[in-house]
């Protein structure tokens, strides 16, 4: 009786063994390791930042009201009213995608950025009845870089393809296609909307933004709660957002690892 009963308990055994391996084949099935970044964007909320906090990470070398003044007569200046300039998209009423490739926008920088050095006015990318400022934070700039792996300086403001140590195919830098990275430290870039008709600030809401290098920290100002919102440690892939993503006055877009390594593109907001 007792062999019998010891060897009824070891087939329960490893019958309970059997059915625990299988539970846990199931739940990898059902939340595998390779998830999409969207799938686990909720999973890298942080705690609501004080105010405090956030003026000691953001030190610009301007009065922020200030700048933002400028940057609006800038671009004034530029269309001679408050116009879209000629050969930005007109499409996706109520949404915008920033992705650093408007020629317009583009030649809008220092020498259409053809150093990759984004510096002052920076990037304003236009929008149905708004434009998108950016900004660098901790640092007087960022950078745009190519997309394309064998790009080559060409005579300025020109970039051009690097064939065999020779850079041919020369064309304006405005025309190549860009990519948002920062210096390390803990620099970052700050983006904002404004009304074309009015030059007021307007809200929006965070859908999209694709990581290509790096770990990213994304910042917002919620002026629904009054409250600096952080998603931390968003590493590469597109991450998409669906919650604790409205009433946006600022999203800044911070290097996690503060090593210079943070590569960026595809922001996208909705009005």
């Amino acid at each position: 009786m007792k062999i019998f009963n010891k060897v009824k308990l070891m087939n329960w055994v490893k019958m309970a063994g059997i059915l625990l391996i299988l539970g846990l084949i199931f739940s990898c099935q059902k939340n595998p390791v390779s998830t999409t970044p969207s799938e686990t964007l909720e999973a890298h909320l942080g705690s609501p930042l004080s105010e405090s906090t956030i003026d000691n990470e953001d030190n610009p070398p301007k009065n922020p009201i200030e700048e933002e003044q400028e940057l609006a007569d800038f671009v004034r200046d530029k269309t001679g009213s408050i116009a879209e300039p000629e050969g930005l998209s007109k499409s996706f009423a109520a949404t915008c995608k920033i992705d650093f490739n408007s020629s317009s926008s583009l030649s809008w920088m220092v020498n259409q950025a053809f150093s990759t050095f984004a510096t002052w006015p920076y990037y304003i990318h236009g929008c149905p009845s708004y434009w998108i400022y950016s900004k660098p934070l901790n640092l007087d700039h960022f950078h745009l870089v190519s997309q394309a792996p064998n790009q080559c300086y060409g005579t300025s403001p020109k970039w051009g393809t690097n064939v065999n140590g020779s850079c041919v195919n020369q064309s304006d830098a405005k025309y190549w296609s860009r990519i948002a990275t920062n210096m390390g430290s803990n620099s970052g870039v700050e983006f904002y909307a404004k009304s074309k008709s009015s030059g007021s600030s307007k809200n929006v809401t965070l859908k999209r933004l694709r990581v290509k290098s790096g770990t990213v920290r994304v910042v917002v100002y919620r002026t629904d709660i009054g409250k600096w919102w952080q998603w931390k440690n968003l590493g590469v892939g597109t991450w998409k957002w669906s919650t604790n993503n409205t009433n946006l006055s600022k999203v800044r877009i911070y290097d996690t690892n503060k090593n210079g390594t943070v590569t960026f593109d595809d922001l996208e907001l909705t009005f």
